[in-house]
Formats: C-alpha cells, structure tokens, sequence
C-alpha cells in the first residue's frame, strides 16, 4: 500500500504541473498568435 500512495503522490504533484505549464504556454502564445491559445487550451 506504500509504494502505491506514493505512486498516486507523484501522479497528482504531475496533475498541478501540468496545468500550471499549460497556462505559461498559453499565456506566451497569446502575446504571439491567438491561433496557438485555441489549440493549446483544446
């Protein structure tokens, strides 16, 4: 049960990365394209 909650930390501590990289991503693509925000948020 150990080694599996400490699976299920790691997947959720990726989870609120990945969002957060996604809005620097978007954020950036917005000053440069509008197009690249609609697929980066789709």
């Amino acid at each position: 049960y150990k080694k599996e909650r400490i699976g299920r930390t790691i997947t959720t501590t990726t989870s609120q990365i990945a969002p957060i990289t996604s809005r620097t991503t978007t954020t950036t693509s917005t000053t440069s394209q509008m197009t690249t925000t609609t697929l980066t948020t789709s």
